[in-house]
C-alpha cells in the first residue's frame, strides 16, 4: 500500500506585518518630533521681532547685577546694571520687583519690546541651568557665551520644561515660558559683543538718607554719560 503523504500547512510568513508596524511607528514618531517642534517654532513668541529678557543674578548683596538681554531674529544685545542703580535719585532698582523693575528700566532707556520675561538665579540655579545645558557658568557672562555657541539644539525641545522649572525653583514669580526659553536659545547664537556695562557713578552703593526715614537707602547713581551712551546704541541697533 503506497505511503500516503500530508501536506503541512505552511506558516504564514509574519515578516511583512513586522515591517508594517515599523514603518508606522517610525511614521508616528517623525509626526511627534514634528509636533513638538513646529508647536514651538509657529508660536507668536518664537516667531516675534523683538524679546527681551531681564535677568536678576543674585549673588552677595552689593554684586548682585541685572542683565537686560534684547533680541531680535538676528541680532541680541546685553546690557549689565548694577543693583541699586538709580536715575536722579528716583525709582531705585531692586530686587524685590523683578518685572517692576523691567518697566523701570525700559522707561529710562524709552524701550520696549514684542514680548518681555523676567526672571531671578542665584549660584545654584545658574549652576543647574548651565549643567542642563550642557556646561558650566559661573556668572550671566559665561552663560551668554554658553548660549551663543550652542545655539537651540533638536533635543532641547523635549528639555524646555525641564529649564523652566529650573529657573523657577528659585523664582516662584519668573515670567518664563517654553517658547520664551527656545527663543533665547536660537538668538543667543546672533551674541557678537560683551554686555554694555551701564556705569554708576561709584562702584559700590553709597546710603542715602531720604525724607524722615531713619533708615538709609541703598543707591548707586548713574552715570548720565553711560546712559546717553547706551540710549544713542539702542537707537542704532
Amino acid at each position: 500500500m503506497p505511503a500516503i503523504k500530508v501536506k503541512r500547512k505552511k506558516k504564514k510568513r509574519r515578516k511583512p506585518i513586522l515591517i508594517l508596524l515599523i514603518i508606522l511607528a517610525i511614521v508616528i514618531a517623525g509626526f511627534y518630533v514634528y509636533y513638538m517642534i513646529s508647536r514651538i517654532n509657529n508660536s507668536e513668541v518664537f516667531s516675534a521681532e523683538s524679546i527681551d529678557y531681564l535677568i536678576l543674578h543674585e549673588q552677595d548683596e552689593s554684586d548682585s547685577k541685572f542683565f537686560l538681554v534684547r533680541t531680535k531674529k538676528d541680532e541680541i544685545l546685553a546690557v549689565e546694571i548694577p543693583m541699586y542703580a538709580s536715575l536722579h535719585g528716583k525709582d531705585t532698582l531692586t530686587g524685590e520687583d523683578v518685572g517692576k523693575t523691567l518697566q523701570t528700566i525700559d522707561e529710562w532707556l524709552g524701550i520696549n519690546a514684542e514680548y518681555e520675561y523676567h526672571f531671578t538665579l542665584n549660584e545654584d540655579t545658574l549652576k543647574a541651568l548651565s549643567k542642563a545645558l550642557g556646561s558650566e557658568a559661573e556668572d550671566i557672562n559665561a552663560l551668554l557665551d554658553l548660549l551663543s555657541e550652542r545655539g537651540l539644539k533638536i533635543f532641547d525641545y523635549w528639555k524646555l520644561g525641564d529649564f523652566e522649572e529650573i529657573i523657577r525653583n528659585r523664582d516662584d514669580n519668573a515670567k518664563i515660558s517654553p517658547a520664551a526659553i527656545a527663543a533665547l536659545l536660537d538668538r543667543a547664537t546672533n551674541l557678537k559683543r560683551n554686555p554694555y556695562i551701564l556705569k554708576g557713578m561709584t562702584e559700590k552703593p553709597i546710603e542715602i538718607y531720604v525724607g524722615s526715614s531713619s533708615e538709609p537707602m541703598d543707591k548707586i547713581y548713574i552715570d548720565t554719560d553711560s546712559l546717553n551712551d547706551l540710549r544713542k546704541l539702542l537707537e542704532e541697533w
